[in-house]
Parts: C-alpha cells; structure tokens; sequence
C-alpha cells in the first residue's frame, strides 16, 4: 500500500483474484490405494466448481505429509488459497498382493503354490472355504514370506475348495494388507 493509503498494483491484482477463485464445490481423487514400491505416492486431484468446471491450480494447494512411502493410511487435503475452503480424503500404500500360480491334488493331499512375495512384506495369508464368498467352513493359514508352497491334508473328498491369498507387513503403526488375490477352485 502507498503512503496515500492507496492500493499499489499488486495488491489490486491479489484483490482481483480473489474477487475472480470460484468455490470449490468438489474435489475427485484418481485412487486411495496405492501399493508400496518404497517412492512417494499420492492420489492425484481434479478441482470443480459448482458449475462442474475444473477449477485452476493457482486457487487452491494441495497438502501432503511428510512421509507418504510407507505402508500406512495418509490424509490428502486440498485447501482454497482465498476462503479457507478445506477438503480431505484418506489414502492407504498396503503391501503388493501375488496370486495363487498352480492348484494340485493328490489322493491325500491339495497343494498350492504362488507367486514369490516381494522382500518387504512379512508373510502371506492364506484362505480356503467351501464356497467362493468365503463364509462356510473358512480357515486361514499364516506363511512366512518366504514360503511359496503349501500342502493341505484332511480336506473332504468329492467337495470343492476355494482358495486366495494376500500379503501383509507388520509395521511400526499397525499390520497392512494387501488386496485379496484371485479366487482359485478345485475339486477335492
């Protein structure tokens, strides 16, 4: 401001600015899970108004914290540069899943065998069940990472079995999974 107390022409842009940043009516995330690969990740933001147009970067800034590579659950938020508008979304890095690679049966025995697990994770959980939504006669067993195989006895002869699995890591502010793999059958 000069000494006249009028407005210098910085201060008019700023103040035409403020007059011409629309409110944010939305805000729409690419994704909120994001498996862990050791980089930052974060979901990325479109901006809208109230009229559905996309509102410019220059309005608004988007918040992260610090430390957003390692398997947790983080808070995004998206903040208008002029009203104090205020958005957040919460976002996970879980472990990276793998999926069952092969189903054998013997007379005795059903065997499976998956994919390696990367090298940060802690374990693997696998599950198997009578019918493929997982609610009759559900077990889960708890591998060590660097297991690839297991072999099942006593299952039913004639029923047919439903298998997936997931990894997990145990860390500092809890235990994260990663997404369940896909469903696998086989005929005992």
């Amino acid at each position: 401001m000069y000494l006249d107390g009028k407005a210098t022409p910085g201060e008019k842009a700023l103040e035409y600015e403020k007059e011409q940043a629309p409110d944010i009516a939305k805000v729409k995330y690419s994704k909120t899970v994001f498996e862990y690969n050791g980089r930052k990740q974060a979901p990325e933001v479109t901006v809208y108004d109230k009229d559905n147009d996309v509102i410019a970067k220059k309005y608004y800034e988007i918040i992260l914290p610090s430390k957003h590579y390692n398997y947790g659950t983080y808070t995004i938020k998206v903040r208008h540069k002029y009203n104090g508008q205020e958005f957040k979304k919460e976002f996970k890095i879980i472990p990276k899943t793998t999926e069952i690679s092969r189903l054998a049966k013997s007379k005795k025995t059903v065997t499976i065998r998956w994919k390696s697990v990367a090298s940060s994770a802690t374990g693997v959980k696998l599950s198997y069940a009578l019918n493929s939504g997982f609610t009759k006669s559900e077990k889960t067993l708890t591998l060590t990472r660097t297991k690839t195989t297991k072999i099942l006895r006593g299952l039913k002869k004639g029923k047919t079995y439903y298998f997936r699995l997931r990894t997990y890591k145990k860390y500092a502010s809890g235990t994260y999974y990663s997404d369940w793999s896909k469903v696998r059958k086989i005929k005992k």
